[in-house]
This record gives structure tokens, sequence and C-alpha cells, in this order.
């Protein structure tokens, strides 16, 4: 049933590829924490010379120590609200002469973000302060300015209904999400069936779902800083006409920006289509390929090398060369990308586990550009001799009725995690 390990390599490969081009050809500071850490030493990064055909800024973690950053204003939306009931804490804040604002990220009472709904929470005075009780503001390489979180007064009543949205990161990807509302009833005396909700994703985009979970992707959020800070909302709408409101945090690190501060290099982004590979009737794998990325400048692309991987057996020889304009059908990629169809026939090649792709360039204003990807022969599908057996018998029962919902022989963890969030497992029994 679940059969997804083997998907985990290909994000392995290429990241050991990524990681290995950029520490030989650009060595830079390894991704800033989002704990707080001690001052490091830094300095900006002038833009580079026009004259230089191969310019170098400054990794942001070399030179001049970085001054903290400096809080202007911790706006509360409400200083005053019911247990269960959140306000929205907003921070204001820049560095010193506005040069390294880029860098600045949040974290509030404990949770990362820049607008953080903070929940009412009854407390017992004699337990004093809560643990997170402050605004913490970063700047470039961590160096961190501290302030007291205002007070927020929880009053003896309780709001009738309290939505906790959830975020989790969908599987083979690095920017495409599932959100999910969940309405836990405090003091309402029928409970919350939800018709429909409406959803605000924090990047200007919305959406509708027919229940009370969707998918999002931000993958094509502006890179222009470290961190992008986005709030979440959702109304869930009940059969009855009822409306309630949740929302929720995410702070999303920008790897553009920080492969080209602390690396000086240009990620070129890739995004492979299905989300997962799947074998047609002539066991050939296809899958569409995005390949783009967030710089300013279009990069020439000069090189790609593919790498053979057979099962069992690691790689298969060294990388093959490959003619970029031939293979990518261009060889100048603008921000706006381009897409390709890569296929890997397992027939052709029966011990074949996956084909490894680095791709390389160089921007016009002369940064080194790299990206990578893999496409992979699935795994085999389930049999009874391949499986072991389920012995929980609430679990049997939720994989019956995806199979019968999903008309399908086999399903993954992926479907029971959906289905049961949408509700099609209420009537079973739990498990344990």
């Amino acid at each position: 049933m679940r059969g997804r390990r083997a998907l985990a390599i290909a994000a392995v490969l290429a990241a050991i590829a990524l990681l290995w081009w950029s520490r030989s050809r650009a060595p830079g500071a390894p991704s800033p924490p989002l704990a707080p850490t001690a001052p490091v030493a830094s300095s900006a990064h002038p833009p580079p010379p026009a004259a230089s055909p191969s310019p170098r800024r400054p990794p942001a973690h070399e030179g001049p120590a970085a001054s903290p950053p400096i809080i202007d204003a911790i706006d509360v939306e409400k200083r005053e609200v019911c247990e269960g009931e959140d306000s929205l804490v907003t921070i204001r804040a820049h560095t010193p002469g506005h040069t390294d604002d880029a860098y600045l990220h949040y974290v509030v009472a404990g949770r990362p973000g820049q607008a953080v709904p903070i929940r009412g929470i009854r407390r017992d005075p004699a337990e004093g302060e809560p643990p997170s009780s402050h605004v913490r503001v970063f700047g470039r390489n961590n160096v961190v300015a501290e302030a007291p979180l205002p007070a927020i007064r929880t009053k003896a009543c309780r709001a009738p209904r309290v939505v906790h949205v959830q975020l989790r990161l969908l599987p083979n990807g690095e920017d495409d999400f599932e959100l999910h509302a969940q309405v836990v009833d405090v003091a309402a005396t029928t409970p919350l069936r939800v018709a429909r909700a409406r959803w605000q994703f924090g990047d200007g985009t919305t959406g509708e779902s027919a229940g009370p979970t969707i998918e999002h992707s931000y993958r094509d959020r502006p890179q222009q800083t470290l961190f992008s800070q986005l709030l979440v909302q959702v109304e869930l709408i009940g059969d009855r006409g009822e409306r309630v409101i949740g929302r929720t945090a995410l702070q999303l690190l920008n790897p553009a920006f920080e492969h080209l501060a602390y690396r000086g290099i240009v990620r070129l982004s890739t995004v492979l289509t299905p989300r997962f590979p799947t074998l047609d009737d002539r066991g050939v794998v296809t899958q569409r390929v995005r390949l783009w990325h967030h710089h300013d400048a279009p990069v020439t692309l000069t090189r790609v090398v593919r790498r053979p991987h057979l099962r069992d057996q690691g790689p298969a020889g060294p990388p093959e060369p490959l003619d970029p304009a031939a293979f990518l059908g261009a060889t100048v990629l603008a921000a706006s990308g381009l897409e390709l169809a890569v296929a890997l026939d397992t027939r052709a090649r029966p011990d074949a586990l996956a084909d490894e792709y680095v791709v390389e360039g160089t921007s016009a204003d002369g940064f080194p550009a790299i990206g990578a990807f893999t496409i992979m022969r699935p795994p085999d599908p389930p049999t009874r001799e391949r499986s072991t057996a389920v012995l929980d018998p609430a679990l049997k029962a939720r994989i019956l009725r995806a199979r019968e919902r999903l008309g399908r022989p086999y399903v993954t963890d992926e479907d029971l995690r959906r289905l049961e969030l949408d509700g099609a497992f209420a009537d079973l029994p739990p498990r344990p």
C-alpha cells in the first residue's frame, strides 16, 4: 500500500548533485537557521562590476558585523479576547539604513511570522509569565533584536468555535502545500458541518473548496527577500449558514535569494508533473519538467549532464554530457522558464532506477547557475507476495473504503490521509 520509500531517492540525488556543485564551484555559508544565534561577521553585497566576466558578490556572512534590526512597532489587533479567540500581532522593523531589510524574519511568541495570530488562553496567575512572551526580529546572519510582547488579556468568556489552520508540505515538492481547517466546537450547541470554505493564501490569490481541505502552490512567489511573510485565512461556511474564520502565519524560506546571497549562485528551480512517476503500457516513465529561475537577468544554459543510476548498484558510470539546445529546446532561460518532456524507458533499460540531470549556465550579469532534477522508475505495484498483511481491522476498513472511493486496486498513505481529512471514514471505528 505504501510503496513510496524509493521515491525519496529522487530528491536525495538532486540535493546531492546541487550540494556537490555549489561547494566545488562557489563555496559559501550554510543556510541560516531560524533559531536565534549570536551575531556573525557579515557584509552587505554591492552589485557586481559590469566589466567583470564572472562577478562575485561578497557572501553575506563575510565582512564587518551586521547591525541588529530596529523594531519600529508591535501592532496588536485586539488587547482583549475571549478564550480561544485570536488577536493578530504584526511586527514592523527595519535594519540601519535599510541596507539589509531583505534578510528580516520574525518570531512572535515562539511562532515564526511577521503577522501572527495569538490565541487567547486563560492561565492560572500562579503559573507566572507565559514561556513565549517575546518578539524577536532577525537580520542578516541572524543578528537579533528582542522586545516584550504587549499583554493580551484573556477574558472570562469562550469563543463558540475555534478553527485551527494546519499546513503540510506535500511530498516530491518544496512549494506545494496541503491546507486543512479543523473546527473545534468549544461552546457551540451544535457541531459545524462544513459545506464550503473560502481561502486567502496570503500571496494575493484565493480559492474555494467543498470541504475543509485544499492544496495550493507558492512556487511562483517573488523571491527578492530571504523569507516570504504570508498570512493564511479561511472562512468556513456550514450547511446551516454558520460562518467562522481561522488564520495562521506562514514564513517561507526563499531558496533563490539564499543561493545568490550566501553562495553567489543563481538557482534554477524545477518541478515535475505528475508529482509521482507512473509507467505507461510501454514501460516508459514520462514527466513534464518545468525549469525556471527568479533572477532578474536571463541565464545562458551551457551544460547538461545525465547520470544513470541502477537498481541496488548506484551510479552507472561517469556523467554523460548532453547538448543543451537539443535536450532543453533552448539555450537562453528567461525567468518565465521553459518546459520539456523527459522519459525513462524501463523495458529498454531493465536495470535502470533513475536518471539524474544537472543543468548549468551563466546569468547575463555573470553569476553561475545550477539546477537538478531526477526522473525515476516508480516502485513496483504491491502484490500479495510482496506485501505485509494488514492486521489492524480499523486500518483494513479504511483501505477497503479508499479503494472503493478511488476505484483503484491499491491506495497509498497519501490517499488515506486525504480521505481521513475529508471525513470519508467518519462512520468507521477509530484507529487505536
